[in-house]
């Protein structure tokens, strides 16, 4: 294959609001920033018809980025977690879109697309799984994100999974029998430093180590654990923007820049969301998406019921696992 049969779109953040009738008559579209997303020309003319269908109803009721989160993270994750083995078919957009498979990677590819040219900073938040022996037993993906909505008062940085809070048919025996694909929000807008990301089941997640520039010594620490909330402040204290930019991590990568610099702690200590604000938000989608008020209703009163238990109080306003 030639370089001529390949056109790269991955750059163009405005991608989905163009018309595809100006596409080259190519073989192969690169449309996304990992190196695999690719597809043939009639592949990605389906899938971008897909992703401005979905950017139509952002632009129509000129929504908040909280409520674009909502619409993004409630579509992907009406899908019941299922792999097939082959990590294109599971992982990319374009296929799990339309197909059976996904795994938590095109959970979070799918909802990154779905966002991409929104002003949201959005980027994968990639996890290497240990048992409680210390043994590499799997590989996670979760999405890191900073949200900054004047509309209801958060700014932050935030981790969001949507395979975990992915609709599961064994949730009407375990949570509720009245539970619908869109109900958990579990997962949704954690603070960054919630230790309850990195230690569950005994299990553990770290987030790839940090390595710094070799002009740059954190007090003779040559790995950076993002994992340690200590360190986290360490770095964020005594280092400038610039120097943060050096940060090769893929978690990082694009998120700090959106942060103001005299802000920086606050993004990064930002408590959860309060629950009642959640479920503002959500009504508000549900208005806009065409909900009966007797439909919203009954919604709200089902997510205040079914996630109320994994949140603390008000006062602590932090969530729980």
């Amino acid at each position: 294959m030639t370089n001529d049969e390949i056109i790269v779109l991955s750059n163009d953040e405005d991608r989905y609001e163009k018309d595809c009738s100006e596409l080259p008559e190519v073989d192969t579209v690169k449309y996304g920033k990992d190196w695999d997303m690719i597809c043939t020309r009639d592949e990605y003319i389906k899938f971008h018809d897909y992703i401005k269908e979905i950017k139509q109803k952002f632009f129509k009721n000129n929504l908040s980025p909280l409520e674009k989160l909502i619409i993004a993270y409630d579509i992907v994750r009406c899908k019941e977690y299922n792999r097939s083995g082959d990590e294109s078919i599971d992982g990319l957009p374009h296929n799990v879109a339309f197909g059976e498979y996904i795994d938590c990677r095109g959970y979070c590819s799918l909802m990154k697309e779905i966002l991409t040219g929104e002003g949201i900073a959005i980027e994968n938040q990639n996890l290497e799984v240990f048992d409680k022996d210390g043994n590499l037993i799997d590989h996670h993906a979760r999405l890191s994100v900073v949200l900054d909505d004047d509309k209801y008062g958060i700014h932050g940085i935030y981790t969001i999974s949507p395979n975990e809070d992915s609709y599961k048919e064994r949730y009407k025996t375990e949570i509720s029998p009245d539970i619908k694909p869109t109900d958990l929000y579990c997962w949704f807008l954690k603070p960054f430093t919630d230790s309850s990301l990195y230690h569950s089941n005994n299990l553990e997640y770290r987030l790839s180590t940090l390595l710094a520039d070799s002009d740059i010594s954190f007090s003779k620490i040559d790995n950076f654990n993002v994992n340690d909330e200590e360190q986290l402040v360490y770095l964020l204290s005594n280092y400038s923007l610039d120097e943060l930019s050096i940060m090769n991590d893929i978690t990082f990568d694009g998120l700090l820049s959106k942060i103001p610099q005299d802000k920086l702690l606050d993004y990064m200590n930002a408590q959860c969301i309060n629950i009642d604000t959640l479920i503002t938000a959500i009504s508000n989608v549900r208005l806009y998406e065409g909900y009966s008020t007797e439909e919203i209703s009954e919604e709200k009163e089902r997510i205040y019921r079914i996630n109320k238990p994994f949140y603390c109080s008000k006062q602590e306003d932090t969530i729980k696992k």
